[in-house]
């Protein structure tokens, strides 16, 4: 099995994010690969750059993009967290239905 797209990690992200208080990348990183049943040489395959693993790369991807969403928030370097408001900013609705107040 090849290495999923980052989407594919975003639910299980997640829910290991609320599994726990505070989670860390690199613990994410570890669980995921468990997680979506990868082989030992998928979790070893490299970027083309060979900088980082596929797995680290998808995986700080989908956290990137969940924080942005509003959906994790990161309380210190390497680590992140639900975020604790359940509703995305007023300022966030108002900008998708045009209203640039």
């Amino acid at each position: 099995m090849a290495v999923p797209k980052f989407t594919a990690f975003m639910k299980p992200i997640l829910e290991a994010a609320a599994e726990r208080p505070t989670c860390t990348i690199a613990d994410a990183v570890t669980l995921m690969a468990d997680r979506m049943n990868l082989s030992e040489e998928d979790k070893a395959e490299r970027l083309p750059s060979n900088v980082q693993t596929k797995v680290y790369s998808r995986v700080t991807w989908a956290i990137t993009y969940l924080t942005k969403s509003k959906l994790l928030v990161k309380p210190s370097r390497g680590c992140f967290q639900i975020a604790l408001s359940k509703t995305p900013e007023p300022s966030l609705i108002e900008a998708r239905r045009g209203r640039h107040d």
